[in-house]
């Protein structure tokens, strides 16, 4: 026989059981029902926001009408006139659209409520109150803190004497005071009635003495300016001279490209663009920079970073011509590199390559067979 003790152990443990299983199913059906009305709101939103709905409601309080609702709110989204109006439908007339609208608008921060009762559009009670007000009075901050104070239950509660201050600044602007005509400033304005001051402020204009302050600020704005061209003239001559050199070895390689040496040239470094002339016996190869110069810049042909500044030396020695190299990376004479502080001979029609960049170096064979014969006679 079981004890009594067990017994009630097990029926304790039942009960327990059976409360947990009837509280699961009335959670579900909770989150089941609150699944229901969610879905529902978002079939209903379409992209509408519980501002949005504050501001509808606002709006359509101060001016019974869609249309002015659609025309003076700016919603956080384009909604059209229609959008509108089934929106405000379904806030009238679907008690779970309404339902859920209201418990996302009193879940909002205090201080976007404030801020939309603020901005809300004006009543015509409201505007025919600023109306009244007029134009040439310039009414200060305290006449419409008054005004709020004497007709509280037209304004909105949220309305700040700042803000109406502001929205009867716009109705006089636009001419729509109880005392103004209706009018544009714009539309007042007529060429005939006014022509004779026009004209008398032309002649004024043109019969204005040199001397005169504008004059003289017209003046010296015209040095100036002339002043700024002459400096960015000089600038531009100053360039122009030191490019002259390497325009000159384009124009040479491009109207003479045939390979007729000149008088006292005695060797050609013949590039892809340009063509160099070696004049001396001893002519250095590189890229110049500001502090350093050479005889042959390479940078003219091309990309020239990875030529040193100074690449390489070419003598004349013992009636043949010898390269130097005195760069860091080699130099391909006839596919052949040379390394740094190595000398090879250079013959007619030998092909070098620096760096991507390849030349021909032409030898100028009558310009060597006078030297050779001069230096004969001097033997003898």
């Amino acid at each position: 026989m079981p004890s009594k003790r067990t017994t009630k152990s097990t029926t304790t443990k039942l009960l327990q059981s059976e409360q947990k299983m009837r509280s699961n199913a009335s959670r579900n059906n909770r989150k089941r029902r609150q699944k229901k009305s969610a879905n529902c709101w978002e079939a209903e939103v379409g992209g509408w926001r519980p501002d949005d709905d504050l501001k509808l409601m606002l709006s359509i309080q101060q001016t019974n009408s869609i249309e002015d609702t659609w025309r003076a709110v700016k919603f956080s989204c384009s909604f059209s006139e229609s959008d509108i109006r089934k929106r405000w439908h379904s806030l009238l007339y679907n008690k779970e659209v309404s339902d859920a609208s209201k418990k996302a608008i009193q879940e909002l921060h205090p201080s976007i409520v404030a801020d939309i009762h603020l901005k809300a559009p004006f009543s015509e009670e409201e505007e025919s109150l600023l109306k009244k007000i007029r134009s040439n009075s310039k009414p200060s901050l305290e006449v419409f803190q008054k005004l709020l104070a004497e007709n509280s239950e037209i304004f909105l509660c949220s309305r700040s004497a700042k803000y109406v201050m502001s929205h009867w600044n716009l109705l006089h602007r636009f001419k729509l005071l109880e005392d103004q005509s209706g009018k544009s400033f714009r539309d007042d304005f007529h060429f005939s009635d006014n022509e004779e001051e026009l004209m008398a402020s032309i002649n004024v204009t043109n019969n204005c003495k040199p001397e005169s302050k504008q004059n003289i600020k017209m003046e010296v704005s015209l040095k100036q300016e002339r002043l700024k061209l002459y400096r960015n003239n000089i600038a531009q001559v100053k360039r122009v001279e030191n490019e002259i050199a390497k325009y000159q070895l384009v124009m040479d390689t491009i109207v003479s490209p045939n390979t007729d040496f000149e008088e006292g040239v005695m060797a050609i470094l013949r590039g892809r663009i340009v063509k160099y002339l070696l004049l001396s016996r001893e002519v250095t190869i590189g890229r110049c920079t500001s502090d350093l110069k050479v005889d042959i810049d390479l940078s003219i042909e091309g990309p020239s970073m990875k030529i040193s500044r100074r690449q390489g030396v070419i003598h004349f020695i013992d009636k043949s011509f010898f390269i130097t190299n005195t760069g860091k990376r080699p130099i391909y004479v006839n596919s052949v590199p040379l390394l740094k502080s190595s000398t090879t001979q250079l013959l007619n029609n030998y092909l070098l390559e620096v760096a991507g960049l390849k030349f021909v170096f032409l030898v100028n064979g009558d310009a060597i067979d006078k030297i050779r014969a001069d230096s004969l006679k001097l033997l003898i």
